[in-house]
């Protein structure tokens, strides 16, 4: 008698020649093609070799794992420069400046292609997204085990949030408003949850988030580097003092990559924790100092002290006890620097110039934000929806020729979100950064390991460094702050989980089980 097999036998593969057929057609077609544009182009080898790279990158972003792919985006997004940004005050072009002209600036302008409104990193995040949803999909496992990807408060905080974006848009439209500006308006804002959710999806090991603090941190040096040689190089010899040494945008980078050290020596002592602050801390200080920006001293300042409020009460004490032992050097540093000039004490005079009523600047945000509170009043539930400017009943200086887009897009972005959206619409879009503080904070009480806390707080201090920026240098529509902040907000979303900070499938949130310390 026949027994039929347990298991029913594999089916046969695919037999070479079938394999070695596909890949000659693929590799012939590209070979015909290339051939094709570059004898239509006068010999554009660039051209002739881009169906190539597009085909091959296309294949590497659905083939490998998130971690990867997503990281790697990560990295190059913030090492190259935004032009829009305006680096270096637009009077030096580094290396990075054309990458970077191909990743951020739309299509349209490098293809010539007027309907390409969008740029390259949109192209590729939403590429991202469409391999997240199809692994999702199909249960796959290139990015992990399956299950929740992170905890169900903050993907239901980003879905309302996309959800208001829409609403928000729809009534702008409806009430008059541009269409062109509401797409400037809302670009970072509309990719901030895909990021976030893609970060879920990726970051969800130890070693993922010793990966992306790393990818930061050398994103950070590589960047402070290029300014350190604009200003040594570049304009020192010329007898020029810059405004800033690389973007406005790079504040929030500096900033977390000079507090994941701080952290690590709090939560993780040892030599490497001590050699990583030698290593990082004094290039990313120095870059600080010579980018110029007090909004980046104050946010980082709030950050630190943010920090010190929320860590375990065994690191609180002993960051307590280093802070009486230093505090004659501090106190003796802060009455040096009050009044000095000196570059040494920079930090101090640009916290100390954020509250001065007689600097202009201080005065022209003032009248924004005067204007910006007059049109929030013009109807305070739902504002006047997007793709409105704001009421300039007072005119501090005319800048719209250098930003023609001024009154649409405000320095002050909470407020201006006020003006737009009311007190219903900011509610909504601030739900996500809300419960980001609470489940960040929930997952450093409940975590098991110092990676976790490291993670933890990294987030904590992203959040914080994020409303210094939107409060004061328009944070909301800055790419950099926008992929720091989601990437981290993804790491802490899936760790709440895996700390059961916010147990998946649960409806109750448990008191957390883990030593406080």
């Amino acid at each position: 008698m026949t027994t039929l097999p347990l298991v029913a036998p594999p089916r046969a593969a695919h037999g070479p020649a079938e394999v070695s057929w596909g890949y000659f057609a693929l590799v012939g077609t590209l070979v015909v093609l290339g051939v094709v544009i570059n004898a239509a182009t006068g010999g554009n080898v660039l051209l002739a070799v881009l169906p190539a790279l597009v085909i091959a990158g296309a294949w590497a972003l659905w083939r490998l794992p998130m971690r990867h792919t997503l990281l790697v985006l990560l990295l190059v997004a913030l090492v190259v420069d935004n032009p829009s940004e305006r680096p270096q005050q637009g009077r030096w072009q580094s290396l990075l400046y054309d990458p970077g002209t191909l990743l951020y600036l739309n299509l349209h302008v490098t293809t010539g292609v007027s309907a390409l409104r969008f740029s390259l990193l949109e192209v590729l995040l939403a590429f991202l997204a469409a391999v997240a949803a199809a692994r999702a999909v199909r249960g796959t496992t290139e990015d992990g085990p399956a299950g929740a990807a992170g905890a169900r408060p903050l993907g239901q905080a980003l879905v309302t949030y996309s959800a208001a974006l829409a609403v928000f848009a729809a009534w702008g439209l409806v009430r008059g408003g541009s269409g062109v500006q509401i797409l400037w308006q809302v670009r970072q804002l509309g990719w901030l949850p895909v990021l976030v959710f893609l970060a879920m999806r990726a970051f969800r090991s130890r070693a993922d988030v010793w990966r992306l603090s790393a990818a930061m941190i050398l994103a950070a040096l590589i960047r402070g580097g290029v300014g350190i040689y604009y200003y040594f190089a570049i304009c020192r010899p010329q007898g020029y003092t810059p405004d800033f040494v690389t973007t406005h945008g790079d504040s929030m980078l500096f900033g977390i990559a000079f507090i994941i050290p701080l952290i690590c020596l709090l939560e993780r002592p040892g030599a490497s924790s001590v050699w990583l602050s030698l290593l990082v801390l004094p290039p990313v200080g120095l870059a600080l100092v010579l980018n110029n920006r007090r909004l980046a001293f104050v946010s980082l300042l709030v950050a630190l002290v943010a920090l010190a409020f929320s860590l375990r009460r065994s690191v609180r004490l002993a960051l307590a006890r280093a802070l009486i032992v230093g505090a004659p050097l501090l106190l003796g540093y802060i009455v040096l620097g009050w009044n000095s000039a000196s570059a040494f004490f920079a930090p101090i005079a640009r916290i100390k110039s954020a509250a001065d009523p007689g600097n202009t600047s201080n005065q022209t945000r003032d009248i924004e934000n005067t204007n910006l509170i007059v049109t929030y009043l013009q109807n305070p539930l739902v504002g006047s929806g997007f793709g409105h400017e704001y009421i300039e009943g007072v005119r501090a200086f005319d800048i719209s020729t250098l930003f023609a887009q001024y009154r649409y897009i405000a320095h002050n972005s909470v407020l201006w979100l006020w003006s737009q959206a009311g007190i219903v619409g900011f509610l909504l879009f601030w739900a996500p950064f809300l419960v980001g503080v609470f489940l960040a904070t929930r997952t450093y009480r409940c975590a098991e390991s110092g990676t976790q806390r490291v993670a933890a707080m990294t987030t904590l201090a992203a959040l914080v460094c994020y409303f210094g920026q939107a409060y004061g240098d328009m944070g909301l529509q800055s790419w950099t702050g926008t992929l720091v902040l989601s990437a981290w907000l993804g790491v802490t979303g899936h760790l709440a989980v895996v700390t059961s900070a916010w147990p998946e499938g649960e409806g109750v949130l448990r008191w957390p089980t883990h030593a406080a310390g």
